[in-house]
Formats: structure tokens, C-alpha cells, sequence
């Protein structure tokens, strides 16, 4: 009984990693962190405050019309219209390199 209930307190733990970063960005730049990834918005990359929602998704095989099919993790940025004034870096660390 015991190892049952350390396996769902292992489940539960696990399961609460953060899927999403909600944060006003300024002109004067900002880095939001979604679990391993990293987006960074350099000073002036947005014109005026911007709320701004970054969602990792999980990592579905989905096959799309035009030919290409999403094997990995991938991120929503919200608002959909948001524009950046200048290019944000997105860092994601590789963890098999040897596959790329």
C-alpha cells in the first residue's frame, strides 16, 4: 500500500511542471522561462505593455496537410497579433544531439 501511494505522490509531483508563463512585457525587455525553454525579449522588442502567454503543448505526432509533421514539444504565444519590434531569442536545450 505504501509503494502505491509514493508512486501517485511520484505522479502528482511530476504532473505539476509548469505548462505556461503569463507576464506584462515593457519596452525595456523581459526573459520568461517555460520549463527548459527560455524566451528572450530584448529592450524595445515590444512598443507598448504587452500582457504576453507562452504555452508549451505536449508533443503529438500530427501530420500536417502540407507535408511536415511536428515530432516534438511545441509553444503558443499569446496574443496571436503580438508583432515584436525586434527578434526574440528562444533558447531550448538539445537533449540528444546525436539525433539532430
Amino acid at each position: 500500500m505504501r509503494r502505491i501511494g509514493l508512486f501517485l505522490l511520484a505522479i502528482v509531483c511530476f504532473s505539476c511542471a509548469q505548462t505556461y508563463v503569463e507576464d506584462v512585457v515593457t519596452n525595456q525587455g523581459a526573459i520568461l522561462e517555460v520549463g527548459d525553454a527560455q524566451f528572450d525579449i530584448p529592450m524595445n522588442g515590444v512598443k507598448d505593455s504587452t500582457v504576453i502567454r507562452i504555452e508549451k503543448r505536449g508533443a503529438p505526432k500530427k501530420l500536417y496537410e502540407q507535408g511536415f509533421v511536428l515530432l516534438g514539444k511545441s509553444f503558443v504565444i499569446k496574443p496571436e497579433t503580438l508583432t515584436f519590434e525586434t527578434p526574440v531569442i528562444f533558447s531550448y536545450p538539445a537533449k540528444d544531439i546525436a539525433r539532430i
